[in-house]
């Protein structure tokens, strides 16, 4: 499909913000089930360069519901990802932990892998981007890997006002993504 191979989409990225936010589960469109044409809630960028992924909702290859996502990179590039961004909700003070969760699937992916990213934002600085308070990145699948479960749990840091939760393919080959969980708690 053309709209997913467009440069804009690292545009419609950037104007993701806010996300969604609810109880429990803060992610939007968690298993890619609210559209059958677009990911709804997300995003998706690449690296640099000329369009180096193909990236698609596949009806075919699921884990539940419908369809998952898929990313295939075409050309060498460092990496293609698929992203959404999310507030924070309001905490009554305490230490919270993350835990970002998704069923990943490879085929013929490179040594770098695919799996799970979080960045950590502070709260924006007047016209200034937030700044990265840290970025966590999974260990990821590589070569051809069935339906595995990859999780990230650690403790939220200090002053975080926005999660960027994404999947993120570093190498050549085709991930597939489905079922995605984000959740903030008081206890791990």
């Amino acid at each position: 499909m053309y709209w997913l191979k467009a440069s804009v989409w690292f545009v419609s990225f950037l104007l993701s913000f806010p996300a969604w936010s609810s109880e429990g589960q803060l992610l939007r469109n968690p298993g890619f089930e609210e559209s059958a044409t677009r990911p709804v809630g997300w995003g998706v960028a690449q690296h640099a360069g000329p369009v180096a992924y193909e990236f698609s909702l596949d009806d075919e290859i699921y884990v539940e519901g419908n369809r998952s996502f898929r990313i295939e990179r075409t050309l060498e590039e460092l990496w293609g990802a698929i992203r959404q961004v999310v507030v924070v909700p309001a905490t009554q003070g305490g230490k919270q932990f993350v835990r970002f969760s998704a069923m990943l699937r490879s085929e013929r992916v490179g040594p770098d892998g695919f799996g799970l990213e979080l960045v950590y934002s502070g709260r924006p600085l007047g016209m200034l981007s937030p700044p990265v308070l840290r970025s966590t990145r999974s260990h990821g699948l590589a070569d051809t890997s069935d339906w595995t479960q990859v999780v990230i749990e650690e403790e939220l840091p200090e002053g975080t006002s926005r999660i960027t939760a994404g999947v993120v393919l570093h190498d050549e080959g085709i991930g597939w993504v489905d079922d995605l969980s984000l959740t903030i708690s008081a206890m791990p």
